[in-house]
């Protein structure tokens, strides 16, 4: 039986309704293919993948309770009560240019978003990133979702930002959705 293949999808709260049809055709395909969806549980674009991916997810909270959910539900992870938690803390914070003026809920999430890109144990990357974020420069994203997509590039994981037309093009491309 051949290992999961995972991606990391995640993405700010207040995506469009046709970002949101876009992802739930790309993650309902990719979960055809088998892959595993890893994630954060946030509202909006988190939602959108985690819903679409069906049973095949990998959702890290920041904390018990983020927006409803729990580790207790068997379908989710409490990032703080890992074993490893330190290390993917260490992670974020030399991920995230922010790291020393932010308050500790904001950390958490940064620190939740290294597991959504590595992994439980931290040395399973995802085999692409596939995020929707507002761009800052070429190659990165303002907010929370920073930390992932600078993490990703530090693995050499590709980066898709569905802001981008062309990312969004070319990822549909790959995954054999065709308009």
């Amino acid at each position: 039986m051949s290992s999961p293949k995972y991606y990391t999808g995640v993405g700010i709260a207040d995506a469009p309704e046709d970002i949101k049809a876009e992802i739930h055709a790309i993650a309902t395909r990719m979960s055809m293919d088998q892959y595993v969806v890893r994630s954060g549980g946030a509202i909006g674009t988190d939602a959108a993948f985690q819903c679409s991916a069906g049973a095949n997810t990998e959702i890290y909270l920041p904390h018990n309770d983020y927006n409803g959910m729990s580790d207790m539900d068997g379908a989710h992870l409490n990032a703080k009560e890992l074993y490893n938690y330190d290390k993917a803390e260490y992670i974020a914070s030399i991920n995230c240019r922010e790291w020393d003026t932010m308050k500790q809920g904001e950390r958490e999430l940064h620190t939740r978003s290294v597991y959504s890109v590595l992994g439980f144990s931290l040395d399973n990357p995802s085999l692409v990133l596939i995020c929707y974020a507002e761009p800052s420069g070429i190659s990165l994203v303002k907010g929370e979702y920073s930390t992932a997509v600078s993490v990703a590039h530090g693995h050499r994981i590709p980066v898709y930002n569905l802001w981008r037309i062309k990312d969004l093009i070319e990822l549909k491309r790959i995954v054999g959705i065709y308009d």
